[in-house]
């Protein structure tokens, strides 16, 4: 018989920290992303899509060439969360572990050639929560611990480790001096972090202020931005030199500071020392707003009544407003999308945008060459969008969202990690629940993670439980890594129910939320 104490005793304590379970974490919800020349989808069943071009490889198809319309991704499963820019591509699943794909420019697909055509798992990550990435080459991930990891370009200090450099970091360094950290949103040079108590640190480019921090000149280290509080979403948008910067407030007013090329910042309404605001100032006239989302230029806004209005450069109708004026004193913002109501997510790319609705109903606009629009036209290279068109794919409605299970195994057995991971249907975050972990040795035999950290053989009665609580938006487990020779052949169960005592045992079966995520090889 396999004895997993050997793993698992020395590791309870991580496991417990895991099983706290932040709030802050990614929802099982879905997710879209415009990168310059390609759009990301993951639908509520943990699946992804890409489309648009495939010139590194960053649609994930292994060198499938260009798509028109919505593709999956093959082997793609257990997703959570989706980041495109440029030309790089990254994706979060349930279980903790981060993947990457296309082009890979210092270093941050890792230390491989100079692209990836597949998604393959970035290294020295786990217990991830949320990821960021930027329009340079930089990327980002915040563990459950609410520490942020760094890799990719760092020539203006954008990872925040404390120096500047020309090397590129292809493996992941923990950012010094954070803590809290909710959400990290990158432009092409500068970094926002957005902390749990709702104030902003930031670092990176700033040569003329519009960073937000003093003094002027490259912050190779996190600073908090003064005289910003109470806040819950931030974003940065890529604008000339020092870029435009966002933050929303738990009141629904949109700040921004930062450089105000194509009135990116101010949205034509002009303020003093118009060329970098330095200063964080209130955007008028945006209705109540409950997320933000910054691209190449541009900039858009998902209202609490759930339209979408954008501010900054629109050559290519990536603000939707049926033009291609960019907003200025003479056109002053924000814009408003037309045709488009109940959103629940929007992304601002290159020359493109998309938003997906509370029907699943997923829409795209701006720029449509080389199939950008996922529309089924290849689209010239001059041809674009100005209005929001919906695609032919659904990413999933709210009230049949379901659960997600996933596992990754890092390795070969003898030297791996292990990581397990679940986020439970929308209709059920916020409930009282159990979580159950199993395994299962090839003659059938089982055994369960027990509250102490243990695998308990199992024979009859209750089903130990590893956790009881209100469950949580997302859930990554790690098993940590090492040696795991002597169990291959295991395979991995997870599962949950709802409801307290007895009754969540009954409940995970009556509603049969578990999975076998992953057999040990």
């Amino acid at each position: 018989m396999i004895n997993f104490d050997f793993c698992m005793n020395r590791r309870a304590a991580a496991l417990f920290l895991a099983c706290s379970m932040a709030a802050s974490a990614q929802a099982a919800e879905p997710r879209i992303s415009v990168g310059s020349e390609h759009m990301l989808l993951v639908k509520s069943d943990g699946s992804l899509w890409s489309w648009g071009r495939d010139s590194w490889g960053q649609l994930g198809l292994n060198g499938a060439g260009n798509k028109n319309v919505p593709t999956q991704i093959a082997g793609a499963s257990g997703f959570i969360d989706v980041i495109a820019r440029g030309s790089f591509s990254m994706a979060l699943k349930a279980d903790g572990t981060v993947w990457a794909f296309g082009d890979n420019s210092n270093g941050r697909v890792g230390p491989y050639n100079d692209r990836a055509k597949v998604p393959v798992q970035v290294t020295g990550l786990s217990r991830i929560v949320a990821i960021g990435a930027g329009w340079g080459y930089s990327a980002y991930a915040i563990d459950e611990d609410g520490n942020v990891w760094s890799w990719g370009a760092n020539s203006a200090g954008q990872l925040g480790i404390g120096t500047s450099d020309v090397m590129s970091h292809p493996t992941p360094i923990l950012v010094p001096g954070l803590a809290g950290v909710l959400a990290v949103s990158a432009s092409d040079e500068t970094t926002l972090a957005l902390l749990s108590d709702g104030t902003v640190a930031a670092w990176g480019y700033n040569p003329d202020g519009g960073l937000g921090v003093t003094p002027i000149g490259s912050v190779v280290a996190p600073k908090a931005i003064t005289g910003l509080t109470g806040l819950s979403a931030i974003a940065a948008a890529n604008s000339n030199i020092s870029n435009g910067h966002f933050a929303l407030d738990n009141n629904g007013s949109v700040w921004s500071w930062g450089d105000n090329t194509f009135s990116t910042v101010d949205c034509g309404q002009k303020r003093p020392n118009s060329a970098a605001y330095t200063i964080p100032v209130e955007i008028d006239n945006l209705p109540a707003v409950k997320q933000i989302s910054g691209g190449d230029g541009h900039v858009l806004f998902v209202t609490e009544n759930g339209t979408v209005a954008g501010c900054g450069t629109n050559n290519w109708g990536q603000l939707g407003d049926g033009s291609t004026t960019h907003t200025s004193a003479e056109n002053t913002g924000p814009l408003l999308a037309q045709g488009l109501s109940r959103v629940t997510w929007v992304a601002a790319g290159n020359n493109a945008s998309a938003a997906i609705t509370d029907d699943g109903g997923v829409w795209t606009w701006g720029k449509t060459d080389s199939g950008l629009s996922g529309t089924g036209v290849d689209g010239a290279s001059d041809s674009r969008n100005t209005t929001p068109v919906k695609l032919n794919v659904n990413a999933g409605i709210p009230a049949h969202y379901p659960a997600i299970f996933a596992g990754t195994q890092s390795g070969e057995l003898r030297d791996t990690a292990i990581d397990v991971g679940f986020a439970p249907a929308a209709t059920d975050v916020g409930k009282m629940g159990r979580l159950y972990i199993a395994a299962q040795l090839p003659d059938g035999a089982l055994f369960l993670l027990n509250q102490s950290g243990d695998f308990e053989f199992y024979t009859d009665g209750a089903l130990p439980y590893l956790y009881e609580g209100e469950l949580p938006r997302h859930g990554p487990i790690t098993f940590g890594s090492g040696d795991f020779s002597g169990v291959s052949g295991v395979t991995l169960i997870i599962g949950y129910g709802v409801g307290t005592g007895a009754a969540a045992e009954a409940e995970l079966f009556q509603s049969g939320r578990y999975a076998s995520i992953l057999t040990l090889q």
